[in-house]
């Protein structure tokens, strides 16, 4: 072997390996740091103490029962994410979250168990035109009313989710969602999933039994949700109206593997009109709505994180599918600042059987009056004090729900 020639070969060809490498490993960190990439997160765990009850009916018999312990996510949901972006030009850019809910108090997941169960979308947005957002993500409903209610639909019974079911957590799967951008402070945004994974009740069917979310090929085999909204947003006045409707699925499995047809009719709707007014001193907000032929996500009584003896308005199902049964829902909010680090939270909701549901003598209208004191330690952390009373919880007449408690809440 001529020695001289190898090396005049190989070194050349080592040099350029090494100088394609070096360029490659530039390249990737000049598009990191062209893209914007942000992990995130909130912790948020109480102690709480909460008593139910209820008199003997049709539903089944008394209950008076309480239960002390630890939960998480009363004023905000437990959760990590990681949220990036990419711009592809001066006008556009690719956007993406991946968001998962935690159960702090025992490090489980949320949402069921799922990954990145909050939130898992890529979107493609235009500075002026606004975004397509592909993937699973919140209803516009409950995402646009966070705001407006002072315990942000967190707090378990305390937020206004235990009365408008349709913006109680509410996340389809396959959600394909159009935002406007925003125009003179007015922003409209319309959304379908094609397959919400949502569980049901089908009442009046050929069966009533809990329903799982749904995998069939074909499109209307499957439950499907529209949502939509009009928002607006200048200085310290705020607006909202939403609308959403769900698709029952066409079919559903039985015990024995086989499938029925759904002869089940209805389609459950739900509207709300929300306003709030920032006074500087006061934000005070207001919200009322309706649902048809059905329910939405009911919410549990207490402070969230475990099963009470309570019924809820869903009968235990994401969507009850029940023509005819109608309801109202009303709220009231304030906030008080106090002090440069204190705020006040003061809420009000009710939730009124209507429709065929108004003739049930077991059923009633529910009130919950919740209260709470948040003091900020820092930017990223505070604590906070809350109680919360539901009479007639979940419409079911005498139903209880009394909880009190304190946490502390960290961002990241």
């Amino acid at each position: 072997m001529n020695t001289t020639k190898y090396i005049k070969f190989v070194v050349p060809h080592c040099i350029l390996v090494a100088t394609l490498g070096l360029a490659a490993t530039l390249a990737t960190s000049v598009s990191m740091a062209a893209s914007n990439l942000t992990m995130y997160g909130i912790i948020d765990l109480s102690l709480y103490y909460n008593h139910v009850s209820r008199d003997a009916g049709s539903w089944g018999p008394a209950i008076s029962g309480s239960q002390a312990g630890m939960t998480s996510g009363v004023l905000s949901g437990s959760r990590w994410g990681i949220k990036g972006s990419e711009p592809l030009s001066d006008q556009w850019s690719v956007q993406f979250v991946l968001e998962e809910g935690v159960n702090a108090q025992n490090g489980s997941l949320g949402q069921g168990g799922l990954g990145f169960g909050r939130q898992s979308t890529l979107a493609i947005a235009n500075n002026r035109w606004g975004s397509v957002q592909f993937g699973r993500a919140a209803n516009l409903a409950y995402s646009y009313l966070v705001p407006f209610d002072p315990f942000s639909i967190s707090g378990s019974q305390a937020g206004w989710g235990a009365s408008f079911g349709s913006a109680n957590g509410v996340r389809p799967n396959n959600l394909l969602l159009y935002q406007s951008g925003n125009m003179y402070g007015w922003q409209a945004s319309v959304g379908y999933s094609f397959n919400t994974g949502f569980s049901a009740i089908y009442a009046n069917g050929p069966s009533n039994t809990l329903q799982p979310g749904t995998q069939f090929f074909g499109t209307s085999a499957n439950m499907r949700m529209l949502t939509a909204a009009l928002r607006y947003s200048r200085g310290g006045l705020a607006l909202l109206a939403t609308y959403d409707a769900v698709y029952g699925a066409s079919q559903f499995a039985t015990g024995t593997g086989q499938t029925v047809a759904n002869t089940n009719q209805a389609t459950p709707k739900a509207w709300l009109a929300a306003a709030s007014y920032d006074f500087k001193v006061v934000k005070v907000s207001a919200v009322i709505g309706q649902t048809f032929d059905g329910a939405f996500f009911g919410q549990g009584a207490g402070a969230g994180g475990y099963s009470t003896p309570l019924t809820t308005f869903s009968e235990g199902s994401n969507v009850l599918f029940a023509q005819g049964a109608k309801s109202s829902q009303y709220a009231l909010g304030a906030t008080i600042p106090v002090g440069p680090q204190g705020r006040v939270l003061l809420s009000w909701q009710m939730l009124q059987p209507t429709g065929a549901l108004k003739a049930n003598t077991e059923l009633a209208t529910q009130n919950i009056f919740s209260a709470g004191y948040v003091y900020n330690l820092s930017k990223r952390t505070d604590v906070y004090v809350w109680g919360s009373y539901g009479n007639n919880y979940q419409t079911f007449s005498t139903a209880r729900s009394s909880v009190v408690g304190t946490g502390v809440r960290h961002f990241f």
